[in-house]
């Protein structure tokens, strides 16, 4: 009996640090959106830069002089000719277009800031405020809430925290492995424990690989004021289903020719032009 009460100890309390984790590392939410920028230009130096770092490092400081004198098109201009894009850049041109009004193109690259680095809480607000702005507000098909509770846990840490979460454990159930059978001393509660550890580090490493694939690379923001959706690949003989907005997120499931046949979060399809979208995937990247 006391074995087995000790093992139910040692296993909540690797429950509760774990619980402890997350809440710790959870991170203050911006306050407004534009109000704070990435001055450090040092990730620039880890890139492999068109321009060379010397002058691109030239064009984030002139960029991170027109935003701070209000001059946001300026600050465009000098931080879209740095490629390729940081979460840091991704995230300034966020800042900078939104205060230059141009909501389609914060969205854009507020997601492209989301898709590099998902955790940051900051990104987050912005995007979540950006939206209330938009014309079209986009109701997400009802799931389960279990299932969300699930992937906002997954999703609140990197692929490399999961992976060093598994390496973690997995060199945790060998060290047990080999203490075990050099006291030859298996018994079915150390079993079971040894099972349990074995279990969250192969948890731990599904969920790193499945974020690392997960990439989805469909999803795309209206950019025209306004946006026909129709029945069919044609704008005489199709018919107009609805219309959206700039700024609204899209999902192409498959194209034809100009145009595309899109999916909202809440089930409604139709075909757009390409012409009124732009990929989150930044492909001139």
């Amino acid at each position: 009996m006391f074995r087995i009460n000790y093992y139910k100890r040692v296993i909540s309390l690797i429950v509760i640090l774990f619980i402890s984790v997350i809440c710790v590392t959870k991170g203050a939410f911006a306050q407004q959106v534009g109000s704070n920028i990435v001055r450090d230009s040092s990730s620039l130096e880890k890139l492999s830069l068109d321009k060379g770092i010397d002058s691109s490092k030239l064009l984030w400081d002139k960029a991170i002089k027109a935003y701070e004198l209000s001059n946001w098109q300026e600050a465009i201009d000098a931080w879209e000719a740095i490629k390729p894009r940081s979460f840091a850049l991704c995230y300034n041109l966020s800042n900078a277009y939104y205060k230059n009004g141009q909501i389609a193109k914060a969205v854009l690259y507020a997601e492209r800031a989301m898709k590099i680095n998902p955790q940051n809480e900051d990104i987050k607000y912005n995007l979540n405020y950006i939206n209330t702005e938009l014309v079209d507000k986009i109701d997400q098909i009802p799931q389960f809430w279990l299932k969300l509770a699930l992937f906002d846990l997954i999703n609140h840490f990197s692929s490399d925290f999961w992976a060093y979460t598994a390496l973690f454990f997995i060199a945790l159930l060998l060290s047990l492995v080999v203490y075990f059978s050099l006291k030859h001393n298996f018994t079915s509660m150390r079993l079971f424990f040894i099972g349990f550890l074995l279990l969250i580090a192969l948890s731990s490493y599904l969920i790193s690989f499945w974020q690392l694939s997960n990439y989805d690379d469909s999803t795309a923001i209206i950019m025209s004021k306004t946006a026909v959706v129709r029945s069919a690949p044609e704008s005489v003989n199709s018919k107009e289903l609805f219309i959206l907005h700039e700024g609204t997120k899209v999902y192409v499931s498959k194209e034809s020719g100009q145009w595309a046949n899109i999916v909202l979060a809440d089930g409604r399809q139709g075909w757009l032009p390409k012409s009124k979208f732009e990929m989150v995937l930044d492909t001139n990247n």
